[in-house]
């Protein structure tokens, strides 16, 4: 199977470096940012390959895949696939147009464009890391529908009550 290029928007790299800094300062330690920072990392290495596992948006080739209560929006093209912003669900969704404003933070950027020695330290860190807080455990998550008619209008979800252009069944 094809393997895309991942590609993190300059937007996205910032947002991930806020949220794993807001964690670390609002925890006191690292503990939580790196367990995010793995999760989503994993999950985007699947998307690699299978780019149709995150929710389909009203944009065009643009897919949702949700991390706890983030929302990470992706691109996908026939060989690339580009992390367009991470979005904290609590948030205004409003504020998704609005252009960003905080400086980029060079350092925690460069970590995640590691290449060749750095990326496999980085690598075999996140891996010591998740040993220690999950072991060798997969853990799957899903939702099984019976129907897609809700009550509910949660703005990152398809079958929100709000959506017009879902097709209703049962």
């Amino acid at each position: 199977m094809l393997k895309r290029k991942l590609i993190w928007s300059p937007q996205s790299k910032i947002e991930l470096l806020e949220i794993l800094e807001y964690y670390k300062k609002r925890n006191g330690n690292a503990n939580y940012s790196r367990k995010l920072y793995t999760e989503i990392k994993e999950l985007l290495e699947i998307c690699r390959t299978y780019s149709f596992i995150g929710k389909q948006t009203d944009f065009e080739n643009v897919r949702m895949l949700i991390v706890d209560i983030f929302l990470i929006f992706y691109e996908v093209d026939d060989n690339k696939l580009i992390v367009l912003t991470i979005w904290n669900s609590k948030r205004n969704p409003n504020d998704l147009t609005k252009p960003h404003k905080n400086p980029m933070k060079e350092k925690l950027i460069e970590m995640l464009a590691a290449q060749g020695k750095d990326l496999e330290l980085l690598l075999q860190n996140s891996e010591k890391i998740k040993l220690e807080h999950v072991g060798n455990k997969v853990f799957l998550r899903g939702l099984i529908e019976i129907s897609n008619h809700c009550s509910k209008n949660c703005y990152y979800c398809g079958i929100r009550k709000g959506n017009a252009k879902n097709s209703r069944y049962f």
